[in-house]
């Protein structure tokens, strides 16, 4: 087995909060076998350096493999300098040079004067292909002071024509906004990239864990301006999750809020979103060339489309694109304009889509004030960063596959998964599509899947077109079969809303079947938090989930089961204050509460604003199930026109209940919704079904 390897030549902190400690740990936690080179012992902590003592590395440096990257920190003396020199100047490999200079407490980590030390480190920068100088750093190296943006920018151009193949200035010291901005140039490319910065201070070790995480993401094989983005997700978390200012060293980073801000400028405020792409998924989204092919697809059931026009000019474009966008109309499906975002403004189409070669020439802002949603094309981090600086409505992610559009190295499922689990955007799959790998793309949770040929060059593209949307469906594919269900079935249950109240025992059994069966959307009301005492009943929780948030529990498992389902959690109460609220985006309620008064009041929201809703309620080992449709008689106050007795009123605390009893239940709801929403069989409404488990009988009873 080959290991990927980096090695670090630095010195080594007995503090253990920085130097080769830091290198070692960072490194390893992101999956690198780290080899390491030391180049000094120091005595050092927090607020003091008491000695020094430095270490010729030749042999050292002998007896190594040669390693995939070089991370460069403290090499304190001129010796040592020459000695990495010479290694690289005959073993070329991605290096990074760290130039550290002072210690956190302020002593000199070099044996010379700072100008003649800075000085040695520039006989190094021909073999490194990154510096990362921290603003004091750069100030020593080009003597003179960095007090603005402007003035990092231009020493960053300084530093590069001393011969370095990029800078990185990191502005962690310059302490003017709530963003910390460093800035990388190569001399030809450059960007700032922002994070948000912490209130906590103190931390040893950033620099080192940084430059440390850009080494180990170029050993593994990804390019400069992805190691750096990946390296500040990696420092991001590590503060972030710091204890005692001493950071946190783990694996490459899961969540957004550690994904930086890549821009042209420094950013001073987070970016005002974009409109959102609706609440269903974005499901089969094919990439057309022509208006006419909407006629085709849209009557099939497609439902977002992206109209990409290389070929045509002037007014024969212009009435292409007013053509699409008058069909997309009449079907009621989202059309994408492909580039041409002033026309897309100016006809009214539903968004736009940019590559990310046409975001620094399209006027962005004025495409989010217009209204429009923003697709931005990306296959990295680096673009991944550049997209989220615009907080777009959905981010496409790519290529998956080989393709033979544009020669791009794939990126894989995995990589795919990666991003679908961190991004809080719609991810949308692209590149190389074809109908035997949409189950596997669709596995990994994304919102959609772009693809262009698998349509257009088909022999049949209304037969390709079917079997896609019925491949994207595979998941369902067993109701799918049913008599009276069909891809129809299937497309109403995804544009379905349905409101749950309350997540006990009812709602446990209900969530999990309405996810499974693919409703589009499932809004949960509760503003309770999981208990031992739960669990008994609520198969939805884990014990793990104990004392967290039940909407928020409830929300990761059911997205677990099904990540396309929308899950809309709303953490209160439901009141008399809220309700008609809370109801109003709904298709259907569901009543999974335990007490009568929650009762009474979502029959009187529901006949208020003529919502039809479920019903259920359990005692002990009795139940039962009714349902309303919010407009005419009977209503639940006709069924129970006072409180009824005890033995019905009892919640599972006072009364208890046998645990299979709610779950029974549940399912039954659950059943009810989705008839109603396909408008299948024999409906409840009008009915009071009660089940009797002690004596395993099931009445029905028609209400009048």
């Amino acid at each position: 087995m080959n290991h990927i390897t980096a090695w670090t030549i630095a010195g080594s902190d007995s503090s253990g909060l920085a130097g080769i400690q830091a290198d070692i740990k960072t490194m390893s936690r992101l999956g690198v076998q780290v080899c390491s080179v030391i180049t000094a012992v120091t005595a050092q902590n927090r607020s003091q350096l008491t000695d020094i003592q430095f270490i010729d590395i030749e042999a050292q440096l002998k007896i190594l493999n040669r390693p995939h990257a070089i991370k460069l920190g403290m090499l304190g003396k001129q010796s040592i300098i020459k000695s990495v020199s010479d290694y690289l100047q005959e073993n070329p490999v991605p290096t990074i040079l760290d130039p550290v200079m002072i210690s956190t407490s302020g002593e000199k980590l070099f044996h010379a004067q700072s100008c003649d030390y800075s000085t040695q480190l520039q006989t190094l920068f021909s073999h490194v292909e990154l510096i990362t100088p921290n603003i004091p750093e750069a100030e020593i190296m080009l003597k003179r002071p960095i007090k603005n943006y402007a003035q990092i920018e231009q020493a960053a151009q300084d530093l590069i024509a001393m011969g370095v193949a990029s800078v990185l200035i990191k502005g962690g010291h310059y302490l003017d906004d709530a963003f910390s901005q460093d800035f990388w140039t190569n001399g030809k490319e450059a960007f700032w990239i922002a994070s948000e910065r912490y209130p906590q201070s103190g931390f040893r070790g950033t620099g080192c864990t940084l430059s440390s995480a850009i080494t180990a993401a170029r050993a593994l094989g990804h390019d400069i301006k992805d190691a750096i983005v990946m390296g500040k997700m990696v420092i991001n978390q590590a503060m972030h999750l710091s204890v005692n200012a001493q950071l946190y060293h783990s694996t490459f980073p899961t969540e957004q809020k550690y994904l930086p801000y890549i821009a042209s400028t420094p950013i001073t405020e987070h970016p005002e979103p974009f409109k959102d792409c609706g609440k269903n998924s974005m499901g089969l989204y094919p990439i057309v060339d022509r208006a006419e092919w909407l006629n085709i697809l849209l009557p099939l059931g497609v439902k977002t489309v992206q109209l990409r026009i290389k070929d045509l000019q002037g007014e024969q474009l212009i009435a292409e694109i007013q053509t699409a966008i008058a069909i997309a109309n009449k079907y009621d499906a989202n059309l994408y304009i492909n580039d041409y975002w002033e026309l897309a403004i100016r006809f009214e189409a539903y968004g736009v889509h940019l590559g990310q070669d046409d975001i620094a020439s399209a006027d962005v802002n004025a495409i989010r004030k217009s209204g429009l949603r923003l697709g931005i094309s990306t296959h990295g981090y680096y673009e991944v960063a550049r997209a989220h600086a615009f907080n777009p409505s959905y981010i496409a992610f790519g290529a998956i596959y080989e393709t033979t559009l544009k020669k791009m190295i794939p990126q894989g499922l995995e990589k795919l998964q990666y991003w679908n689990q961190l991004l809080n955007y719609p991810v949308i799959a692209i590149g190389g599509m074809t109908l035997e790998r949409i189950a596997e793309v669709m596995a990994t949770g994304v919102n959609g899947v772009a693809l262009i040929s698998a349509i257009t060059q088909a022999d049949n593209p209304v037969a390709a077109t079917k079997n896609l949307l019925a491949e994207m469906d595979k998941r369902y594919s067993q109701q799918i079969k049913l008599g009276n269900f069909g891809a129809d079935g299937q497309q109403k249950l995804k544009q379905a809303r349905v409101l749950c109240v309350g997540v006990g025992g009812l709602a446990a059994p209900f969530l999990l079947y309405c996810a499974a069966a693919g409703v589009g959307t499932l809004g949960i009301v509760d503003d309770d938090q999981v208990e031992l005492s739960n669990l008994q009943r609520q198969v939805l929780f884990a014990t793990s989930q104990i004392g967290s948030a039940k909407v928020d529990a409830a929300k990761q498992n059911i997205s677990a089961l099904n990540p396309h389902v929308n899950v809309e959690v709303h953490p209160v109460r439901f009141t008399e204050e809220n309700a008609r609220d809370l109801i109003s985006s709904y298709d259907i309620i569901v009543d999974c509460t335990d007490n009568f008064f929650t009762k009474y009041l979502i029959n009187d929201v529901c006949f208020g604003n003529e919502k039809p809703f479920v019903y259920a309620s359990v005692s002990q080992y009795t139940g039962q199930c009714a349902v309303f449709d919010g407009k005419t008689a009977p209503s639940f106050r006709e069924l129970f026109p006072s409180q009824p007795g005890w033995n019905l009123t009892l919640d599972c605390r006072q009364g208890g209940v046998l645990g299979v009893l709610p779950g029974l239940l549940g399912v039954i709801q659950a059943t009810e919704v989705l008839k109603w929403i396909l408008n299948l069989g024999d409906s409840l409404c009008g009915s009071l079904l009660v089940v009797d488990l002690l004596h395993m009988k099931f009445k029905k009873y028609q209400l009048s």
